[in-house]
């Protein structure tokens, strides 16, 4: 049987990967996603991603610390410019930014998928 919240959160952190193709640095985060989006797979599938688990979180906090002095220069901004408008040469914290708060979303499921498998073991 499919866990449902697991399964919603797989296929939002494989959509996270996917959109990561055009980027300009993708390997990191499409493999970063990927293990995330396979950690929640797992959990979906009533199976445990003990190993896999421990790689995704590890990569993604690696990704917040390399997003975060970006993040901090946006959040510094006086003018901040726009998340969800087109790349700007003059605003290079746009990407960091995004980075950081895609990197944020992907261990939030990742916690949820783990909070749903534990919930789950603890059933049977």
């Amino acid at each position: 049987m499919i866990n449902l919240l697991p399964g919603i959160l797989a296929m939002g952190t494989l959509a996270m990967a996917v959109m990561q193709l055009n980027d300009p640095d993708p390997l990191f985060w499409v493999t970063a996603y990927g293990v995330a989006a396979a950690c929640c797979t797992a959990v979906a599938l009533d199976r445990s991603p003990r190993g896999l688990t421990g790689l995704a979180a590890g990569m993604l906090l690696a990704g917040l610390l390399i997003s975060l002095p970006g993040f901090m220069d946006w959040l510094g901004a006086d003018e901040k410019a726009s998340l969800w408008g087109d790349m700007d040469a003059a605003h290079p914290e746009i990407e960091s930014s995004r980075e950081f708060f895609g990197a944020v979303l992907a261990l939030i499921a990742l916690a949820l998928c783990q909070w749903q498998a534990s919930r789950l073991s603890g059933e049977n």
